[in-house]
This record gives C-alpha cells, sequence and structure tokens, in this order.
C-alpha cells in the first residue's frame, strides 16, 4: 500500500512539475532551456496525432449535417435575371488534382472552367483568366508557396514566398497577399515564450511572378510609432497582429489615394489605411468589430468590414468554439465623412443562425444586394436588392454540407451585362 501511495505521490509531483515546465515554456516566465522545449513537444505531441487520424477519418469530420430548412433551397441557382455576380466550385477528381468551374450565380451558366487544378485556389485573376493558389497557414513553417495557373493546370510560375489567408488581385493583374516575415529581432528579443514571433507582413507580385514590395507589419507600426500596439496592449504575444487580407485601393478619393491599402490586423481587432509610397498610417480603428476578416473599399468615402465578433483568449485564438459577442457576425460599414460607424444590415444578418469564428467573407453589390460566406458552416447566404429573397450555396453531399469541396468565396466579383464593373 505504502508503494502505491508513494507512486501516485511521486507521479503527482511529476505531473505538476511537467505543467510548470510546460507552461513557464509558454508564458516564458520558468524556461529551462532544452529540456522546457523537450516538455513542450510532449505536450504538443497529441496534436500531430490528431492530424494523422484526421487523415484516415477526415471525411466524417469534413460532412456537417445539413438542416432540414435547407434541404429544399440549397444549390438552387437556376433562376431567370440579370447576373449579379459569379460563384465557384472545386470539384476533386483524383487525389491531388480538380476541376475548379466559375458560374453565373443567377442563371447558373458555366463561365470558365479550369482543369488539373492541384488544389482550391484563393482567388481568379480575371486579368488573364488564370488562377492564384496560396500556401495553407498551418503549413508556414515548412513550404507554402504562391502560384499561378492556367486552364490545363499548367504552372506558369511559383514562388515561396509564405502567402495566405485572402489573395486580392487588382484590376491590373497585380497580387496582393498576407504573408510569413522572417522573425523581427526587435520583438523577438522581449518574447521568451515558444513559439517564437510571428511577423506579419505583406508582399504585392507582379502578374509574371516577381515581388513588387515586400513589408513587416510589425515595422510598419515601429516606424509610425505605434509599438504600443502590440507592446502595451495586453501581454505580448507570438501571434500579435495575424493579418488577413490586404486590398489597394484602386481609384483615388478625398481620403486615399491609388494604392493606399487596407489591411485588416485581426489579433488588434483593427482596421489600417497604409501609404506604401510614404511608409505613412493614414488611419486606424480598433473595434467596435472583433477579430474581423475581409475589408473592402465601399465607396469614395466608405470601407466596409466583416467582423466576426468573437471573443478570443490568448491561448484560444483561433478556436472554432470561441464565443461570439451577441448573436453572431456582423457586416461594418465606417464613414470617413462621419466618422462613424455603423451596422447596415443588423435587422438581416440577425436573422441568420449561421456563424463564423475563423474566416469570412462579404461583398456588398451595387444594386443593393449582398452576400455573406460562413466559413466554419461551408454555407454562402446571398440577399437580393430588396433584401428579402435569400439562396443558399454549398456543397451538397446527401443530406450533408461538404465544408472541403464548397464554395471558394473569395471569387466573387459583381459583374454588370456580362461585363466586369470595379
Amino acid at each position: 500500500m505504502w508503494i502505491l501511495v508513494l507512486t501516485i505521490f511521486l507521479m503527482t509531483l511529476g505531473a505538476i512539475g511537467f505543467a510548470y515546465i510546460v507552461q513557464g515554456t509558454v508564458q516564458g516566465y520558468g524556461s529551462v532551456g532544452i529540456i522546457g522545449d523537450i516538455a513542450l513537444k510532449i505536450a504538443e505531441s497529441p496534436r500531430d496525432i490528431r492530424k494523422v487520424f484526421l487523415q484516415f477519418f477526415s471525411q466524417k469530420e469534413n460532412l456537417v449535417s445539413l438542416p432540414g430548412d435547407l434541404q429544399d433551397n440549397i444549390n438552387t441557382y437556376f433562376n431567370k435575371g440579370r447576373t449579379l455576380g459569379l460563384i465557384s466550385f472545386f470539384e476533386q477528381k483524383e487525389k491531388d488534382k480538380g476541376t475548379f468551374l466559375l458560374r453565373d450565380i443567377e442563371t447558373g451558366s458555366l463561365i470558365e472552367k479550369w482543369i488539373m487544378v492541384p488544389k482550391p485556389p484563393e482567388t481568379i485573376s480575371f486579368f488573364d483568366n488564370t488562377l492564384i493558389i496560396g500556401g495553407e497557414e498551418e503549413d508556414q513553417d515548412a513550404r507554402a508557396s504562391l502560384s499561378k495557373i492556367n486552364k490545363d493546370g499548367k504552372v506558369i510560375w511559383e514562388t515561396e514566398i509564405k502567402s495566405h489567408h485572402e489573395i486580392y488581385v487588382d484590376g491590373t493583374g497585380k497580387i496582393y497577399t498576407p504573408i510569413i516575415m522572417q522573425k523581427h529581432s526587435k520583438i523577438a528579443v522581449y518574447l521568451k515564450s515558444r513559439p517564437a514571433y510571428r511577423d506579419d507582413g505583406y508582399a504585392i507580385i507582379s502578374p509574371d511572378g516577381s515581388v513588387i514590395q515586400k513589408r513587416s507589419i510589425t515595422q510598419i507600426l515601429l516606424d509610425n510609432d505605434l509599438n504600443y500596439l502590440i507592446l502595451g496592449v495586453g501581454p505580448l504575444e507570438w501571434d500579435a497582429i495575424h493579418l488577413n487580407a490586404v486590398k489597394p485601393a484602386e481609384q483615388t478619393s478625398d481620403f486615399w489615394e491609388k494604392g493606399d491599402l487596407l489591411l485588416s490586423l485581426r489579433h488588434r481587432s483593427m482596421i489600417m489605411l497604409y501609404r506604401p509610397s510614404t511608409n505613412k498610417v493614414l488611419w486606424y480603428k480598433i473595434g467596435p468589430w472583433l477579430n474581423q476578416h475581409d475589408p473592402d473599399f465601399l465607396s469614395d468615402h466608405q470601407v466596409s468590414i466583416f467582423g466576426n465578433d468573437v471573443i478570443s483568449s490568448f491561448y484560444d485564438r483561433t478556436s472554432e468554439t470561441s464565443p461570439f459577442l451577441e448573436k453572431g457576425n456582423n457586416i461594418y460599414v465606417y464613414d470617413f465623412i462621419k466618422k462613424e460607424t455603423s451596422k447596415p444590415f443588423l435587422n438581416i444578418t440577425d436573422k441568420i443562425t449561421y456563424k463564423t469564428v475563423t474566416a469570412g467573407a462579404h461583398t456588398l453589390f451595387r444594386d443593393g444586394s449582398f452576400f455573406v460566406w460562413y466559413d466554419n458552416e461551408a454555407i454562402g447566404v446571398f440577399y437580393d436588392k430588396q433584401r428579402e429573397s435569400i439562396k443558399y450555396f454549398g456543397r451538397v453531399e446527401g443530406q450533408f454540407l461538404n465544408r472541403n469541396a464548397g464554395i471558394n468565396a473569395y471569387t466573387w466579383e459583381m459583374y454588370e451585362n456580362g461585363n466586369k464593373s470595379n
């Protein structure tokens, strides 16, 4: 009996000591060098086991039960009417290849088709009818490339730039993407925790694959005396910025110039207007949106933001189980003339029961219609210009939605009578 009690006592002490080493290594207050690194690897090993497990059973995880009220009206895009936008699908044909289809949202007619696509693309370049494929964020420690392919699946060019999240192509074919930078020495020296400080940045790529510009968001904040946004708002963390969108201004207005960038810093709940030509932050605003995605230039004096409006913790930044601030996601509009933020679609979005914690997108069309993509639900919701009729979009397999074969919402564009509008 005493051997059993002693064994339990020593195991308890060992568990407490192991937990202290891991927590100290993560938070930076009790690191013990290589021992801490080994302990952290052991603590993280269940995550690797989970990845292996999901490789065998991922199909079940990616299938989401289809609510009964959607079974009769999902995937109904064969209505007559003028063209409002585009919707695209990736159809897996082989293990590593698929076909990418671009369809008219109102008629369902096929507009373009790309074959032998290696994986779902991030966006379409209407400049030259090619697909832009980015890297996966979770693969940033490995090789995450950015590539362009033609309709036959041939790689036109490929760069090892660490691209992730939303990729945007402007009217001239230039590509704008968030990237992972090298470790920023000025910040990393203050952060003793594991993993090392992640410095987000952006890159601008020419249509032929050349890097036009690449800049660190951390350095931009330091250059503009905004270091307190990283060092002084809560504890310093390894993923303090988490850039998820870069949108260029394609026209000059009273509040920005052509070429200025609208940036979304998720983990600061911050939207920033930045001028690369002078390295100046023109404007920034933290909230009322929380952990947002997909900012857009809406007019010559307004920007819109997809607010995920989730409450995340230091240890659980991107969990799909994070709680929402209120009922769910919101679309915000900031007016530079009035200097006010509004939620013009609140009475509509409140009726939608679907939510997304991570990712998500929106498109506001000229005629008053709009589209919301709920990434975690694998559902797109489209409202007509009267904002009365609702259409749902997703890849249905029996009574399930396949989250891995759903809509690529980032390819939505505004079309009038078959011609692309800016």
